[in-house]
């Protein structure tokens, strides 16, 4: 009788059928495999920080880790330094003083894979914008963490490279890849950037163009474009009614 009831509830889409194996979502793997992508620092060696990408932002607010919470709007988060163990943690706790954000800035030359992945998946299951300042950047790691936004934009540069690890062995390394290109498929990261991702060498970064910007509507005049078709639909409701 529980086989068939669970055959049943299989067929109602409740549970999985009998003998079906269920595939984990990337993120549940991430959490799941402790030692995969923990210890791959994803920082350029080559490109310097970006200019006050770790002094205090010229406003009043409240700092949480590398998270500046500003004082004058109360929706927004500010990523302003490395993405270290724990920097997830922390923005799960600027979520908690911030429960209304709705976009995230980011300044930061990247750091630890496991982290900033955590950090996409919150923005990405909040539904959350994400946007690179004009003058800064978000390279390396904090990449992922911008392609997670439900709105793109980047006046600053974004910019991407192979991941790496000292503690990563052949099978840790395809592990660890699958993750990502899983996650940067939920993301809609078009395939362009993903290639120029993984032709360039982890000493090295490749900062998108405006064209790889516009294939994940990220560029300033795409976003814009796509903003005013918005709010010309939202004027034709409007004079509909």
């Amino acid at each position: 009788m529980r086989s068939l009831i669970l055959l049943l509830l299989a067929m109602l889409g409740s549970v999985p059928a009998m003998g079906a194996e269920v595939v984990p979502s990337w993120w549940q793997v991430l959490t799941r495999s402790p030692g995969v992508l923990a210890d791959v620092p994803q920082q350029p060696a080559t490109t310097p920080a970006a200019p006050g990408g770790t002094g205090k932002l010229p406003t009043e607010g409240e700092w949480i880790g590398a998270f500046f919470l500003p004082a004058d709007d109360p929706m927004t988060i500010s990523l302003d330094g490395e993405i270290e163990q724990g920097t997830a943690l922390d923005f799960r706790r600027a979520l908690e003083r911030r429960p209304d954000t709705d976009i995230v800035y980011l300044a930061s030359n990247g750091g630890f894979a496991k982290d900033a992945l955590l950090i996409a998946h919150e923005i990405a299951v909040a539904d959350i914008a994400t946007a690179v300042p004009t003058g800064r950047s978000c390279y390396s790691a904090c990449a992922y963490v911008f392609f997670a936004g439900s709105m793109r934009i980047a006046f600053g540069e974004v910019g991407v490279h192979q991941f790496s690890g000292a503690g990563l062995d052949a099978a840790n390394t395809q592990l660890a890849l699958s993750i990502l290109l899983d996650a940067l498929s939920e993301f809609k990261v078009s395939q362009p950037i993903i290639s120029a991702m993984l032709r360039t060498s982890p000493a090295d970064i490749h900062v998108l163009n405006e064209e790889e910007l516009r294939s994940i509507d990220a560029e300033p005049g795409s976003f814009m474009d796509g903003f005013a078709g918005i709010l010309d639909a939202a004027a034709e409701r409007t004079q509909a009614r």
